[in-house]
């Protein structure tokens, strides 16, 4: 991979606790906000490089292996807004990868975005970097039926960035 600033994910999480009628449709459902409790247990795992809540493989072995040895790095962002904001930086000193994971904590609203950055800055073609999940992480649910809020996206059509509600049964694969 010899790509001087592959930006490989962007993800907005919301995290998942609000209280939705199965019979309403999910653009007009009356919601509300997830506990701050919740919200700052997640943040957590951002604020210590060693639970960062993504994961990879890289020449064939799992990050949760190889990132201990690396070189860890964050730092706080000062912001003219009320948002939180910090940077993590993961690098590999072997092989010259480097992982810029930008995060964004809301304060007026429930949500937590970051966007994580590969960057090879050797010489030479890193290892295969393969198995990205921008999102890897046990949840504890808040409630019997834990929810996912989530938008559908873009594909240039009326529905474009729809939002949607998938109830998580026992068991289930996302």
């Amino acid at each position: 991979m010899k790509t001087s600033n592959l930006t490989v994910l962007i993800l907005q999480i919301i995290l998942f606790t609000y209280s939705v009628s199965p019979c309403q449709p999910v653009a007009t459902a009356q919601t509300t906000a997830p506990p701050a409790a919740a919200l700052e247990q997640f943040a957590e795992k951002f604020r210590n490089p060693q639970s960062l809540p993504f994961s990879f493989r890289y020449d064939g072995k799992s990050s949760a292996e190889l990132m201990p040895s690396w070189t860890l790095r964050a730092e706080s962002i000062k912001r003219l807004d009320k948002n939180s904001e910090w940077r993590i930086y993961v690098i590999d000193p072997r092989t010259g990868l480097q992982i810029h994971c930008e995060v964004v904590q809301f304060a007026e609203v429930p949500v937590i975005e970051w966007l994580l950055h590969f960057r090879n800055d050797s010489k030479t073609d890193t290892p295969i970097l393969d198995d990205i999940q921008a999102l890897d992480v046990s949840l504890p649910p808040q409630t019997n039926e834990p929810a996912l809020h989530y938008a559908r996206g873009a594909v240039c059509s009326m529905n474009d960035y729809q939002p949607i509600l998938r109830v998580l049964n026992k068991g289930a694969k996302l």
